[in-house]
């Protein structure tokens, strides 16, 4: 089936945060290490009313990948370019999804005359991040933001 990448809307609440709630709980083991404080604490602003919120900001734009109907994932990014989310469906993991929604993201973020992406990442996802050109440029114990150049030498001026 086909992978659609679109805005998110308030319709897709419902889904977008179970989404976003299993990917966490049932992806990210190494990052809370089935703590459920832990776990308790990372999932306690996405909720419906906070998806809500972020699909009517104009501080950014919510994506949303589905497939047959169905969403399979949910990324984020703030104006200035910071990757705030991406998460994708447990079922969906390893099919392009994340990938999908990254391009999607960055293409937004070139097209609005933004010349890099940050992320926080997590333990989870930070080989993904890297292969997707992503390197680290701050790596603590609480805190791993990686950030990507998107634009050419030329554009650079290099």
């Amino acid at each position: 089936m086909e992978l659609k990448i679109r805005c998110g809307a308030d319709d897709d609440a419902e889904q977008a945060i179970d989404v976003i709630r299993r990917s966490i709980i049932e992806l990210c083991e190494s990052d809370h290490r089935n703590d459920s404080a832990e776990i308790a604490e990372w999932v306690r602003n996405k909720t419906e009313e906070s998806w809500r919120k972020w699909v009517n900001s104009s501080l950014g734009v919510v994506l949303v990948a589905e497939r047959g109907g169905q969403l399979v994932g949910v990324s984020m990014m703030d104006v200035e370019g910071s990757i705030l989310l991406n998460y994708v469906h447990p079922d969906a993991r390893y099919t392009g999804v994340s990938k999908g929604l990254m391009m999607t993201m960055e293409t937004y973020a070139k097209n609005r005359g933004i010349g890099r992406c940050t992320i926080q990442s997590t333990k989870t996802a930070l080989a993904f991040y890297e292969r997707c050109g992503y390197f680290s440029i701050k790596e603590d114990s609480t805190e791993l933001v990686l950030e990507k150049n998107l634009l050419s030498p030329q554009e650079t001026g290099a």
